[in-house]
């Protein structure tokens, strides 16, 4: 809540003439937010108003990660197109698995009753079940990932639906004033009672998936029309419409 009431704070004090770029607003809002819970403190992103190098570190990686994906598409050529994905990308993937690694080890050098991710994580250290450390940097890291750039991306989607849909976004500002007298009633727990703002986020998810690469589905059962096709079962479906497009481009 500390860091959703500062994002509010900083959107009032820059509202004025000029647009703002709400995502990157978002963004420093949910990179501090799981910062701070997967590595016992924000990355300030919101405090100064602009990016911290490691969370610019991440959104540079993440271009990587779309040419990796690109490359596996074509498994055969797929060791030779690596060689085309741009060094400097390479380098910043190397250079922020660095950065990881320092921020993990303070965290673990630091000795706190604050719960957070890693605070679960420590509790079965030494134990059969517990985690390496490089278990710990690869789950972390994952975390943040999972928890910042896809959730901010995902909220500018919506945002943008709603400013294409006047009676969208009519209908959830209707919802959550009705339901809230002010702002001090709107929390983690309450804002699930809004199912009318649920159901414009899973559509949001339908429309605007917020991943670098495509999700995969499977065909099931013997098959079935996709895009006016016939697809046999057991087919991977993402893959055939990446080709069909493909093939359509020529």
């Amino acid at each position: 809540m500390q860091h959703v009431d500062l994002l509010i704070q900083r959107l009032h004090e820059n509202a004025g003439p000029k647009p703002l770029d709400i995502g990157m607003w978002l963004n420093f809002t949910t990179f501090d937010l799981i910062g701070d819970l997967a590595f016992g403190e924000p990355f300030e992103c919101l405090e100064k108003s602009v990016y911290n190098p490691w969370v610019y570190s991440v959104l540079s990686t993440t271009r990587g990660s779309v040419f990796m994906s690109a490359s596996k598409r074509f498994p055969p050529f797929e060791p030779i197109l690596k060689h085309f994905i741009p060094k400097g990308l390479l380098a910043k993937r190397q250079d922020h698995v660095k950065q990881t690694q320092h921020m993990l080890a303070r965290r673990l050098a630091t000795e706190t009753d604050r719960h957070d991710f890693l605070s679960y994580i420590l509790r079965h250290s030494g134990k059969d079940s517990g985690m390496s450390q490089l278990e710990m940097l690869t789950t972390s890291t994952l975390l943040v990932r999972a928890g910042s750039e896809s959730t901010a991306t995902l909220l500018t989607g919506a945002t943008f639906f709603l400013m294409q849909n006047p009676h969208v976004l009519k209908t959830l500002t209707a919802e959550i004033r009705n339901t809230f007298a002010n702002e001090s009633e709107i929390n983690l727990i309450s804002v699930n009672s809004l199912k009318y703002q649920l159901a414009v986020l899973d559509e949001t998810l339908r429309m605007y998936p917020p991943v670098p690469t495509g999700l995969p589905r499977r065909v099931p059962g013997d098959g079935a029309m996709i895009s006016g096709h016939w697809v046999a079962g057991g087919v991977s479906s993402i893959y055939l419409l990446y080709y069909k497009h493909l093939a359509n481009s020529f």
